[in-house]
């Protein structure tokens, strides 16, 4: 199952030199291969996360109040402008104080305005250079003053040092927070951050949840501040850094070792490695229509959370389920890998990627090799691993050319478009050769096979594959039988 994993920024996934680490980049990076969901949410815009958002896939800017989704670039806004009473109050406190504020817009444009001399002449406490943007350059705020009366403020802070924070920080939360207006937080203990009332981390988490299909069991959210305590304490894992406040390390379920360890490195990579590398699709072809759900609330119980969807539209001689049986499946929370069996696999690729599934394949064999590069890259607009389908007796040299494309191959050990065949026992040199061709090319593709897999004979493909496909092999079979498929596929290290 997908694991989310989201982190806050500063004190957090970074050091204290503003720096990832390399564990850090290793651990993140070996994350999004695996098909898992690395994630940034913090109080900063996006503009000053620029340097760390190689390995990411989503950020949470604002505390939550805006998600970009960074591989489809879809954007959601959470919650609604903050009031000018309350931008007054902000703008008093930083200009008293000759202090930071900063602001952002729903456009994402971030401005920040320095009221003292230079921060490294007026401050002498050291907490103030700690957290943020390191050497930041302020805007004049004669030239941006302008911008606070657009209505579209998402997000408001005032920076300080830790202490002179605690008078205007609690004047700001008694007056807006306790009355439920807005939310106020205290951050690293040099800002006041104001978002609106129910945006925070944890709506944000719930979010990107509802978009992806993520349960909460399989979330980790990480963080070290005050406003990190939504998000960890709603999390189905909660994690502190030793470098926590105790607010934070009060309500989180684990404690780990600090941002300037690779403790957040150490721990995402013990997760993954947790985490069954290989999956058991049974394939809808073999479901009883009439007893859909019945069914697939009997694989929940069986420890399956993946579902192979064929689509044939006549390229194959059968039929496959409507696709509002989609919404069904991924409505339960089960993943969806997605073949197209079709003759041209670009007119459905749009009304299939609404459901975001994990993948989709097609039969290469049906488009020519310019086709199917304007297919792969069509699918992977979408955010969703694209990938080809190969039939049993295809020749290497016919596909070779596209496997440094894909994220994904269906390895076909049947003819495609009929249940119940007999596993081809020649087609296992395709799947070998693009085991043996991903290993020599240090390649991250993943491999799935399709077609005759039974248990007495699923031992044959584990040593190569990822993902087994079975239909009539693991739906027809008894609950006995079935467990032990599940066993055999999903809880065994066969690499």
């Amino acid at each position: 199952m997908k694991k989310l994993f989201v982190f806050d920024c500063d004190g957090t996934l970074i050091n204290d030199n503003r720096e990832l680490l390399p564990e850090t980049i290793a651990a993140l990076r070996n994350a999004a291969h695996e098909g898992h969901y690395p994630v940034i949410c913090t109080g900063r815009g996006i503009n000053q996360l620029r340097p760390y958002l190689n390995q990411i896939k989503i950020v949470c800017t604002c505390n939550g109040g805006i998600i970009n989704f960074l591989e489809t670039g879809d954007e959601i806004i959470n919650g609604n402008p903050i009031a000018r009473d309350v931008i007054n109050d902000l703008i008093d406190i930083a200009m008293k104080h000759k202090r930071e504020l900063q602001w952002t817009n729903d456009n994402q444009e971030m401005y920040r305005v320095y009221f003292g001399t230079t921060p490294e002449q007026d401050i002498q406490d050291q907490s103030f250079f700690q957290l943020g943007t390191k050497n930041p350059v302020y805007d004049k705020w004669e030239d941006v003053r302008h911008t606070l009366n657009d209505g579209n403020i998402i997000h408001i802070a005032v920076k300080m040092e830790t202490s002179k924070i605690d008078e205007p920080f609690n004047f700001i939360h008694e007056k807006y927070h306790k009355s439920q207006k807005y939310n106020v937080v205290k951050t690293g203990d040099v800002y006041i951050d104001v978002d609106p009332w129910g945006v925070n981390k944890a709506t944000a988490v719930k979010l990107i949840q509802r978009n992806l299909g993520i349960k909460n069991e399989n979330t980790y959210c990480f963080g070290d501040s005050d406003n990190d305590i939504s998000m960890v304490e709603y999390a189905g894992t909660g994690v502190a850094l030793w470098n926590a406040t105790q607010n934070l390390k009060n309500v989180a379920d684990v404690i780990i070792g600090s941002n300037n360890e690779p403790a957040i490195a150490t721990y995402v990579s013990n997760v993954i490695s947790q985490t069954s590398n290989k999956v058991l699709e049974p394939s809808l072809l073999a479901f009883d229509i009439d007893k859909l759900q019945e069914q697939l609330e009997e694989l929940k119980q069986e420890g399956i959370d993946t579902i192979h969807y064929d689509v044939m539209d006549g390229y194959v001689n059968n039929k496959s389920f409507d696709i509002e049986h989609m919404q069904l499946i991924k409505d339960m929370g089960f993943e969806i890998v997605v073949h197209f069996m079709v003759y041209d696999p670009m007119q459905w690729i749009e009304r299939f990627a609404q459901f975001k599934p994990e993948a989709i394949t097609f039969q290469y064999e049906a488009v020519n090799y310019s086709e199917a590069m304007k297919v792969l890259k069509k699918i992977k607009s979408y955010g969703i691993k694209a990938g080809i389908a190969i039939k049993p007796y295809s020749k290497y040299t016919s596909y070779s050319h596209l496997l440094d494309y894909v994220d994904f191959l269906t390895m076909m050990t049947v003819e495609p478009g009929k249940g119940g065949q007999s596993f081809i026992d020649d087609a296992l040199n395709n799947v070998k050769y693009v085991h043996k061709y991903r290993k020599e090319n240090n390649l991250r593709y993943k491999i799935e096979v399709d077609g005759g897999i039974k248990l007495d004979n699923v031992y044959k493909v584990l040593p190569y594959v990822d993902y087994v496909v079975s239909g009539s092999g693991y739906m027809g079979s008894s609950k006995t039988a079935r467990s032990e498929f599940v066993n055999k596929v999903m809880g065994e290290n066969n690499d």
